[in-house]
């Protein structure tokens, strides 16, 4: 492996959603680098960090954004995660900005498989097929919400709530977003809790 190159299998979800987010600025920001004071409200070192991060996620290689991208939803067969190499074709052309080259080789070898015979759900990772046989993992977009619940969690107990008392309040926050206030699936205390534990407790 070159110096400098990320080994397929040590891509993880937090790598494909930092190099999914530096392709989006790339693609839409028309004022790559903005300076100013922080806008009225906002902590001034808060809208220091926030342009921080912008500069360096703007500053990063896209080429090596979209080989993330693609080689992470290659190995994990995540669905999710090749609607959003797909989506950061989309925002390229959207906005009149030609594509990294490795997105369009990604999809284009991915549209090989398909026309080579394979099943268009197996190929994007809908489903195994007898040449990808076995279980998907879990997939990139529960991986993210997990995140948000973490990072939701960490903000109320900023504020000197209990883990108890704010991962309740997360899970109420999520319910007042959802039809007729269902507690959404596969969300309740113990799993903002164990969210929190793994972003912020390791």
């Amino acid at each position: 492996m070159k110096k400098g190159a990320v080994d397929v299998a040590a891509i993880t979800a937090d790598d494909f959603a930092d190099a999914s987010s530096a392709l989006i600025l790339q693609a839409t920001d028309a004022h790559p680098f903005p300076f100013g004071p922080a806008p009225d409200g906002m902590d001034p070192s808060d809208w220091e960090r926030m342009t921080a991060r912008r500069q360096q996620a703007l500053a990063r290689d896209p080429e090596d954004c979209a080989r993330i991208m693609v080689e992470y939803a290659e190995a994990n067969d995540d669905q999710d995660a090749w609607k959003f190499v797909c989506a950061a074709l989309d925002w390229h052309l959207a906005h009149g900005k030609p594509p990294p080259l490795r997105l369009l080789r990604g999809i284009n070898e991915a549209f090989a498989r398909w026309r080579g015979g394979e099943s268009i759900a197996v190929v994007f990772g809908e489903k195994a097929g007898p040449k990808r046989p076995g279980r998907r993992r879990s997939s990139w977009i529960k991986h993210e919400m997990a995140r948000s619940d973490a990072v939701m969690m960490l903000v109320y107990t900023g504020q000197g709530m209990s883990d108890d008392a704010a991962a309740r309040k997360v899970v109420e926050l999520h319910e007042r977003m959802s039809p007729a206030g269902a507690t959404p699936v596969g969300r309740s205390p113990t799993s903002v809790k164990r969210a929190f534990r793994k972003f912020f407790k390791k």
